[in-house]
This record gives structure tokens, sequence and C-alpha cells, in this order.
């Protein structure tokens, strides 16, 4: 990950985990996000599936995802 400063409430290790693993490895929990990490996480995620697991994660929690 290139070095990007992290907005407040963002771990940086909560997003390397869910940014560079397996989205099917049982560690790789969208639900254990604060809301500011899943939105960053929604921002700088490339995988169709991880964007697919984000998505669904930020529709339980009724974000609203503009163009995506």
């Amino acid at each position: 990950m290139k070095s990007v400063e992290l907005p407040p409430g963002v771990s940086k290790e909560a997003i390397s985990w869910s940014l560079h693993n397996s989205v099917d490895d049982p560690g790789y929990q969208p639900a254990k996000l604060t809301d500011a990490e899943l939105e960053f996480c929604l921002e700088h995620e490339v995988r169709i599936t991880g964007l697919n697991k984000l998505k669904r994660e930020a529709k339980k929690r009724g974000f609203f995802i503009e163009g995506r």
C-alpha cells in the first residue's frame, strides 16, 4: 500500500488486513471494521470480490454508495 495519510478512526492494521489478505480467509471480517475503516476500504479496494464484500457490509449499515 502506498503511503497514505489515514483519517481519524482508521487503524492501519485493520485496513491493511482487509485490503491485502484473501477475502476467503476466516480473518477477513468487514463487520469488525469501524465505519471510517469501512469507508476507507471502499475507496481503496481494487479487487472485485473484496469490493463486493465491503459493499454488502456497507449496505447492512445503511451506507449510501455513490457510483459503485
